[in-house]
């Protein structure tokens, strides 16, 4: 069911924390900076970056169905070389995506108070530009830190939808296989009723606060600019994203040890999780396998609202082990376990 996002001009560091951050509600944030949809505030905008140099590439799920890889090798560019391209090829598939923000781009526009006020992780900042008609696939971040997405021209349409709804969601690792960017508004709002969701257009000078561990699926309405700022990872999230694969068995227990006060629950999860991973294997696989297998048990324990049906368990694996490019994946974080 759709939820309706609660909406301000103006929020403080401690009521964001106990009433957005700590419960992973959404929260969007009106005129968080000045901007407009002027051709002169584009300008403004590609101004900031200057002649940066930046990645260009093809969206990843669009370059794993057209070349069974997620292997590319983008090109570089400046923000404003960019610009020129989508409006000489409107059509245009190519995007910035996680491109890091430069410290002069921070400097002029500011980090926002409310990202200090956890005040563990390191605060990363990335840059997402894209044309019209472009779109971000539905998946939750890796890096398991929460995120402020700021607009600074143009406007997005972003569904959010809560972890709790992953087995509805088709979820392989931590992208969905439900292609969202091909379906009508009014079927991707059918699709989701079944889900807990928040639905959001973005503005120029809006910001919206994205829990951890949310799925996300964007929508460009317009060639857009955004920045965003990503922060406030606890220790065992930062160990689990770094040693572990993605699914959303590792999502919901990494959203559980981010809000659990229960310090013997969090560290029950974390030596069962690392006990698993001290172990040796016969394949990458094997190791993706068992461990995802104990992920599964530990939510059944912990976690409120759990329906990780053996069918999710099933459906994914199968995918993964048929997909050369997800397999790489997998053995990237196993393959130093295999006997």
């Amino acid at each position: 069911m759709q939820q309706v996002i609660t909406t301000t001009h103006t929020i403080d560091s401690e009521s964001f924390i106990q009433s957005f951050l700590n419960p992973h509600q959404p929260l969007l944030i009106k005129a968080y900076a000045p901007a407009s949809t002027s051709k002169k505030q584009l300008q403004s905008v590609v101004s900031l970056f200057g002649s940066h140099p930046m990645q260009v590439k093809i969206p990843y799920i669009e370059q794993l169905q057209a070349q069974s890889s997620l292997e590319q090798n983008p090109e570089v560019m400046s923000l404003e070389d960019f610009i020129v391209r989508l409006e000489q090829s409107p059509s245009c598939r190519q995007c910035m995506v996680e491109e890091p923000t430069p410290a002069s781009v921070l400097e002029q526009i500011g980090i926002p108070d409310l990202t200090w006020g956890r005040g563990v992780g390191e605060l990363v900042s990335n840059t997402f530009v894209a044309g019209k008609g472009n779109h971000a696939q539905l998946h939750f971040d890796c890096d398991q830190r929460h995120v402020l997405l700021m607009q600074l021209f143009g406007r997005k349409r972003v569904f959010l939808i809560h972890p709790k709804d992953s087995p509805k969601l088709l979820p392989v690792l931590n992208q969905s296989w439900w292609m969202l960017q091909n379906m009508a508004l009014d079927c991707k709002r059918h699709l989701l009723s079944s889900c807990e969701y928040w639905e959001v257009e973005l503005e120029p000078g809006d910001m919206i606060y994205i829990p951890m561990m949310f799925w996300h699926h964007i929508d460009y309405l317009d060639t857009g600019v955004s920045v965003n700022f990503r922060f406030g990872n606890r220790p065992e999230n930062t160990f689990i994203s770094e040693h572990l694969h993605r699914d959303s068995f590792i999502q919901r227990l990494s959203l559980f040890l981010d809000s659990t006060d229960d310090d013997l629950a969090r560290q029950a999860i974390m030596t069962a999780l690392k006990e698993r991973l001290s172990e040796s294997y016969s394949s990458a696989f094997e190791a993706y396998s068992c461990i995802r297998q104990r992920a599964s048990e530990l939510c059944q324990l912990y976690c409120e609202d759990w329906s990780g049906e053996q069918f999710v368990l099933d459906y994914e694996e199968s995918m993964v082990r048929g997909t050369p490019a997800l397999m790489r994946i997998i053995q990237g974080f196993y393959q130093g376990r295999v006997e």
